[in-house]
């Protein structure tokens, strides 16, 4: 009998240190379940198993769904915005494509998603779960749209730097008349850069030639190619536009 209820105390006890350990505050955005706090800031793989380790399929989002806490900063609250450099950077699941010792990060105080650091740095961390829509994820891109005469601007850029090809194809997937921009509207979101907040590097337009894809520099300073053609297989950043009638 004496045996008996020790062993109910010790599953008892494992069952509170469980809950105790694992249970996570949370909010729903859409279809995807994102933690009410971070993790703290570690090394990527101590990132992908601090997550895991809360168990219920909590995991580290990958770009996409990054991008989706970022659209939704202000709602989930909790993150770091503010601070010295690097401070404000979270990781990414995704590994870097052409360097597989780094791994994507965005970097919350202004929303830049096309870096990737070191594996063995470290940046803050947030837990997910859930699988996001693809209605979820498009309007993580086109959020409240800037208006320039009849011209509308998606918010957000997509997440991901592409070559011409899927950045051509991601804006017409975005549908309702979502696409890339052309040369001359590609001109009208480099003269309104502040305004629309668009990062200050290249970005594809529509208009093409042969292999080529012309493309604006929105960094552009002196001593630096302002816009042009380059071959369709370089990545650069990609912003939607539609037209309203």
């Amino acid at each position: 009998m004496k045996k008996n209820k020790i062993k109910l105390i010790i599953v008892f006890l494992a069952l509170l240190i469980n809950i105790t350990t694992y249970s996570q505050p949370s909010i729903k955005i859409g279809s995807l379940e994102v933690a009410l706090k971070d993790l703290g800031r570690m090394d990527w793989e101590s990132a992908k198993y601090e997550c895991n380790k809360l168990g219920e399929g909590w995991r580290l989002p990958n770009r996409s769904e990054l991008n989706i806490l970022y659209v939704n900063r202000s709602k989930i609250g909790g993150f770091k915005t503010t601070g010295p450099f690097p401070g404000t950077d979270y990781w990414t699941s995704e590994t870097n494509k052409d360097l597989s010792s780094l791994a994507y990060v965005i970097v919350f105080a202004n929303g830049y998603q096309g870096g990737s650091d070191s594996k063995s740095d470290f940046a803050n961390v947030r837990a997910v779960k859930g699988i996001a829509s693809k209605n979820l994820i498009t309007n993580s891109i086109i959020g409240r749209p800037y208006r320039i005469g009849n011209l509308e601007i998606a918010q957000f850029d997509f997440a991901d730097l592409m070559n011409w090809d899927d950045a051509y194809k991601a804006c017409s997937n975005l549908g309702n008349g979502w696409r890339l921009p052309n040369r001359n509207e590609i001109e009208v979101l480099y003269n309104n850069m502040e305004k629309i907040d668009c990062m200050q590097i290249n970005y594809w337009s529509s208009y093409t030639l042969d292999r080529s894809a012309w493309f604006q520099n929105f960094g552009y300073s002196s001593g630096m190619e302002k816009n042009g053609f380059q071959y369709k297989i370089r990545y650069n950043r990609v912003r939607a536009v539609r037209i309203i009638k």
